[in-house]
């Protein structure tokens, strides 16, 4: 896309190189004077030269042009589409106002009709390097990251100096998930031109995906520092400090972008994620609560606010709250919605109405195994039931929590168990670069684990030996984030048997 220097300095180029007939007429020359200024004047004086009907051909395609410019840059793009329609009429050989079009098409996601229009500026003007960026770029939009980065590999052998199209040629990169090439671009960029906020937050994203944490926030920093009102690069520095586990900073960050575009959704989403990690059920629930105010009717729009402001009440203790929520999203068919409706209910310790739920959830090895915990809690055959239940799922018992129902059917050990849900939470560490740092594998929470010791203290509960059940869950207490029902399971048991329940000291 052209600068306001790059438009005036054509411009000044036309008028000074190009022999315009009639130039001294006064309405031409006050439009051609307006060309990259301001478009309101552009439109007003551009408009007054064609209406004399006096221009000749060449100034009215001129005008024309720069008319359809102004309007481009008020983002009316039909009008400016029109004004370039006209001026190719007359002129079917003007490779800029094919460029220009070609930008207006690609404004309003006619891609293809973009690249068409770059397509005809090349044909006419081979060393276009502008046309093949913004045919580029047109690529990119359209998802074919292939053929922008031949177009940009083209704009850049015209013109090496160009940091746009580097930085455009490292979104690409990106976009094929080749970082290391990505981040050379930017940084080649960055060195044309210190001062780029945009490479370095592109640069930053990239860092992000290769989990090199540090860098991605220092060249956010930077591009703060340049653009300290850039909501976007605030709340992607917020984002890096979440997955980094430091919550306050990510809060920080998401709310400083809250103040300066308060109705953003996404920036909610993300500080009420924080907050729901943090255990601070209360904010994370006024984000929620502010997200579904822009779209009050529940619908597929808004669904998963809804469930996870559900998923909030619950964890905070507010069942009756979480029901709310579930059934609302049950109603749109999120399934998921019976399995922790059931979870509710059961934590209110209203086993038969938990049963039904769990029942209704499908076919899975999470819900049977809540399912048995009610029935048993409840004192009917809960071992015959689960037998039963147990072939309709056969191959998910091979998979954690499968092996949970493994041992209440006493096919496994407990110490059994315990090695599943180990070697389920090593599985969970996830490789995610091409090269190998010391961030480059996930953070290891013991999820499955903690899981583990609390359905063995269930089982424990059962067999009525309480000061076994009070360890196990001391254990699956204190080795988990506080959002999930096995660790909000634990702390309802041992404040029943114990009257307190340890602190968790692992984060998240």
């Amino acid at each position: 896309m052209f600068s306001s220097k790059r438009v005036q300095a054509f411009f000044a180029f036309v008028l000074c190189v190009l022999p315009f007939p009639g130039w001294a007429q006064f309405p031409f020359n006050d439009c051609v004077n307006e060309a990259g200024r301001d478009p309101d004047k552009a439109i007003l004086k551009c408009t007054a030269a064609l209406d004399t009907g006096r221009l000749t051909d060449y100034e009215l395609v001129h005008s024309l042009n720069i008319r359809g410019w102004a309007y481009y840059r008020k983002a009316d793009y039909d009008r400016a589409i029109h004004d370039y329609d006209q001026a190719l009429r007359r002129k079917p050989d003007y490779a800029f106002v094919f460029n220009n079009r070609g930008l207006a098409y690609a404004s309003e996601r006619s891609y293809d009709r973009a690249i068409d229009d770059y397509d005809q500026a090349i044909t006419l003007k081979p060393g276009y390097a502008r046309a093949f960026y913004n045919r580029g770029n047109a690529y990119s939009l359209k998802g074919d990251d292939g053929h922008a980065i031949q177009d940009f590999n083209e704009a850049i052998r015209l013109r090496p100096d160009d940091a746009e199209a580097l930085c455009a040629r490292g979104k690409a990169y990106a976009g094929k998930a080749d970082f290391g090439e990505a981040i050379r671009d930017f940084t080649q960029a960055l060195h044309l031109k210190p001062d780029y906020a945009e490479a370095f937050k592109e640069r930053s994203e990239a860092y992000m995906f290769k989990h090199d944490y540090k860098s991605a926030v220092r060249d956010l920093n930077r591009a703060i520092e340049l653009r300290p009102n850039d909501a976007d690069a605030i709340s992607s520095r917020g984002s890096i400090h979440y997955e980094m586990g430091d919550f306050d900073r990510a809060i920080q960050d998401f709310s400083q972008a809250i103040r300066l575009e308060p109705n953003k959704v996404s920036t909610h989403w993300l500080r009420a994620a924080v907050f729901y990690d943090k255990g601070d059920y209360d904010a994370a629930i006024r984000d929620y609560n502010e997200i579904i105010k822009f779209q009050p009717e529940v619908n597929v729009i808004n669904i998963g606010e809804v469930y996870q402001r559900g998923l909030a009440y619950l964890y905070k203790g507010d069942y009756e709250g979480a029901i709310r929520d579930f059934d609302e999203a049950a109603d749109l068919k999120l399934s998921y919605c019976f399995y922790h409706r059931g979870l509710a209910l059961f934590f209110m310790g209203q086993l038969e109405a938990a049963k039904e739920e769990f029942a209704r959830a499908g076919e899975g090895p999470r819900s049977d195994i809540w399912l048995y915990l009610a029935e048993a809690k409840l004192g009917e055959k809960a071992k015959e039931k689960l037998q039963e239940r147990a072939p309709r799922i056969n191959e998910q018992l091979k998979y954690w929590p499968g092996p949970v129902i493994r041992f209440y059917l006493g096919s496994m050990t407990a110490a059994q168990v315990l090695s599943a849900a180990r070697e389920d939470d090593q599985a969970d560490k996830n490789p995610c670069c091409d090269e190998h740092t010391a961030a480059s594998e996930k953070i290891h929470y013991h999820y499955s684990e903690c899981a583990a010791y609390f359905y063995l203290a269930e089982e424990a509960l059962l067999r009525t030996h309480p000061k076994e059940a009070i360890s196990l869950f001391q254990k699956a207490l204190l080795m988990t984030s506080k959002n999930t029902e096995e660790n909000h399971g634990s702390m309802l048991e041992l404040k029943r048997l114990i009257g307190t329940t340890p602190k968790p000291s692992l984060p998240r």
